[in-house]
């Protein structure tokens, strides 16, 4: 790149600056500056729009590192448009260990778990990940799982519970115990 058009990203700091720069550029970092266009529109809650920013990336110019954030760029706009089969696509076709926090693969992955409806296995795969996470995301991390957590029935943490090792069966354990802690009533008025 030139002196007169570094090869940065950042150069823009709105999602319209960076497209607008994209429209402008070629090769590679067209391609990057699309990508962040893409990721700064979801970030404002702009799905459609950054779905449409995605489609203009050319991913063969991306780096293993960019393509990776394409993929979970991807895979969460496809969530939120509930086009669960290319959110998974996209989730398995990711090496997680290219994000430069994977823990946001494992989250993308829990919400697409429970968006299949399957709040138990999203919990699961999120205390799998537990040791992984970096201490800064772990607040993060316990957050989602007790989201997940409410969202599994008693009778199935019960069973878990049961049939779990490790930092699951910790997890597991906390819910039983938080549901068999009710009264008889509050139980009732629950279910």
């Amino acid at each position: 790149p030139s002196p007169e058009q570094p090869d940065l990203v950042a150069e823009a700091d709105t999602p319209a600056g960076l497209l607008e720069q994209a429209a402008e550029a070629s090769d590679a970092r067209q391609a990057r500056l699309y990508l962040a266009a893409a990721e700064a529109l979801y970030g404002d809650g702009q799905a459609t729009a950054a779905a449409e920013a995605l489609a203009n990336v050319d991913v063969e110019r991306l780096r293993p590192r960019e393509t990776a954030r394409f993929l979970l760029t991807q895979a969460r706009i496809a969530l939120v448009t509930e086009r669960l089969d290319q959110a998974r696509a996209a989730l398995l076709a990711l090496d997680e260990g290219l994000l430069d926090n994977p823990l946001q693969a494992a989250l993308v992955t829990a919400e697409l778990l429970n968006a299949e409806g399957r709040p138990q296995a999203a919990a699961s795969h999120l205390m799998d990940h537990q040791t992984q996470a970096a201490p800064e995301s772990l607040q993060q991390l316990n957050d989602a799982v007790w989201h997940y957590l409410g969202q599994v029935p008693p009778f199935q943490a019960l069973a878990m519970e049961s049939r779990t090792t490790g930092a699951q069966r910790r997890w597991w354990q906390l819910k039983a115990q938080m549901f068999e802690s009710f009264t008889l009533a509050e139980q009732r008025q629950r279910l």
